[in-house]
């Protein structure tokens, strides 16, 4: 019984943090800057107590850093705007995330933007015919300085989906879970003591 109560005190509702590995720019207008690909860490909140089986809107986006491996640009954003009611980020019974771009029979994407310095990332679902850009980032100006990621077959664009990993450690109890490990300590202890007397 203990157990059960173990696992009910540590069950609550917190952010995770999925990282994404993403695949190699298919153009990079500065190379220095943008580097060969990127990582995107996303922090999301749907307010579920398990990170398993779960699917999160794009409205549930909390924060994507975005680092450039091989590049100076590392940068989090945490204002998003576009297909915030969408769905690009879920995962298995297992807790695995994935990243689901790929192509769709209408084009929808988000953006996040830090005005400040005027640097952007699109993540979009591309239809079969084009639409928006499966991924990409940029500084000064969209049109100016820019790494792109556009996957297609040949014929018709694909768009992408990567597996990712969770990288937060893990769901830090509350402080009544705390409590509640702490009687669950003390019981055993007495227990234990009463049964070497």
């Amino acid at each position: 019984m203990s157990c059960w109560l173990l696992a009910a005190g540590l069950a609550q509702a917190s952010p995770v943090t999925f990282r994404f590995d993403m695949p190699d720019w298919q153009r990079n207008h500065n190379p220095a800057l943008f580097g060969s690909h990127i990582w995107v860490d996303f922090t999301l909140d749907n307010g579920a107590s398990s990170s398993l089986g779960q699917v999160y809107l794009n409205s549930d986006i909390k924060s994507a850093r975005v680092r450039a491996i091989g590049g100076s640009l590392d940068m989090t954003f945490t204002s998003f705007s576009g297909a915030l009611g969408e769905s690009y980020i879920s995962t298995n019974a297992a807790g695995i995330p994935l990243l689901d771009l790929l192509a769709r029979p209408v084009d929808t994407a988000i953006v996040g933007a830090d005005f400040a310095t005027d640097t952007h990332v699109q993540f979009g679902r591309i239809t079969p015919d084009g639409g928006f850009t499966t991924l990409w980032l940029s500084q000064d100006h969209p049109r100016l300085i820019r790494a792109s990621l556009v996957p297609s077959d040949g014929d018709q664009f694909v768009g992408l989906s990567v597996q990712g990993v969770r990288i937060d450690a893990f769901d830090v109890p509350e402080p009544a879970s705390w409590s509640l490990l702490l009687l669950l300590g003390l019981g055993v202890a007495t227990v234990h003591r009463r049964r070497k007397a």
